[in-house]
């Protein structure tokens, strides 16, 4: 009991201030792996058909007895249309549903997306798009929890009978959201991709009530500005992919992720692909990232984990003897059964 009440205290401490929680976005280490919440842009952004994407994020769950404290499974599919009527141009459609468990709030989330997909030149090697997304998002708290108020400060948990609203105004809330994305690509040649993009979120600043301070505008999502972008190289069979993730929001909360994965294809028949993913990547001030996946075909799947560096590692390694760990699954199918689009038509997927 000691020692979970010493964990509560860690997170409730570092993590659980509730204004700072609310103002939360969901992120993922595989942050291509779930394209249609990175950027809206990135809707009907691949060689094929359709696109079927799911991912599953679990965190901490070693420090907090086998239970994840923050767990975030996500789905998505979408089309890339159009490609046999337009010359160099695509249509991309898509729809995605999350669900995301932050300690003691839950929510859910379902989105629609549209893309347009610009063919920069008549050989089809550069292209600009555009996206747009509508969600609805519908988020519950949990109030017979532990807030941080309740934690002494040696740990042990304060009178359970005390009052847990805190100054809510409901322990629901639900609201409409806008989101907008840019990407670029450039195939420099056959083996080598440029990729950059950016995306505009929480444009329309929903209210956010579950608190009750007399101001609409301190409850409101701050807008969140994501870059992201990076190199897909080829030099026979290896692959050498580097990128780079920058997100920022209006009240100063910020995430960096660098690194680079690499690749080997040991398919014999040059026709198919059966290549090997292997990548170092890092959160900086937060925590080192490992990938691996593996690409067959129509198939990907992939994995990563992550090891905490931040000050939490310090305090529940001193408080518990254990370091706070996460990890990731995902896999995507691509569908290519349009015969009328033409083999050459290409569009440029991020990876790993």
């Amino acid at each position: 009991m000691l020692k979970k009440s010493l964990f509560l205290f860690i997170l409730a401490s570092c993590l659980f201030s509730l204004k700072t929680l609310l103002a939360q976005d969901i992120h993922y280490s595989q942050y291509y792996a779930s394209p249609l919440t990175l950027n809206p842009a990135l809707t009907g952004k691949f060689n094929g058909y359709y696109r079927a994407t799911a991912i599953y994020r679990d965190q901490w769950r070693n420090v907090n007895g086998g239970e994840a404290v923050f767990m975030t499974p996500s789905a998505s599919v979408d089309f890339s249309l159009l490609k046999d009527k337009l010359s160099t141009d695509a249509l991309g459609v898509g729809a995605h549903v999350v669900y995301d468990k932050d300690g003691i709030f839950e929510r859910y989330q379902a989105g629609v997306n549209l893309a347009y997909h610009k063919g920069l030149d008549r050989g089809n090697k550069y292209h600009l798009a555009f996206g747009l997304q509508g969600v609805y998002n519908s988020s519950s708290l949990d109030v017979n929890s532990i807030f941080a108020d309740q934690i002494g400060l040696d740990g042990t948990i304060a009178d359970m009978s005390m009052e847990q609203t805190n100054g809510l105004a409901s322990s629901t809330n639900s609201f409409f959201d806008v989101n907008a994305g840019l990407l670029f690509d450039a195939q420099i040649n056959s083996d080598i991709t440029l990729y950059v993009g950016g995306s505009f979120l929480h444009i329309t600043r929903p209210l956010d009530d579950f608190i009750s301070t007399g101001s609409d505008d301190d409850n409101s999502l701050p807008r969140r500005y994501v870059g992201h972008g990076g190199l897909d190289m080829q030099f026979n069979r290896f692959y050498v992919l580097p990128g780079f993730l920058y997100q920022v929001n209006d009240i100063g909360n910020k995430e960096v992720n660098v690194g680079s994965t690499f690749g080997y294809d040991f398919a014999k028949d040059p026709s198919k692909d059966l290549i090997g993913f292997l990548g170092a990547w890092y959160r900086v001030g937060d925590a080192a990232i490992i990938k691996g996946g593996l690409e067959y075909n129509r198939i990907r799947l992939s994995a990563a984990y992550d090891l905490t560096l931040s000050q939490l590692r310090d305090d529940t390694d001193v408080a518990l003897g254990k370091i706070p760990t996460a990890f990731e699954i995902s896999m995507s199918y691509f569908g290519f059964n349009n015969p009328k689009v033409p083999q050459d038509r290409y569009l440029f997927n991020p990876r790993f």
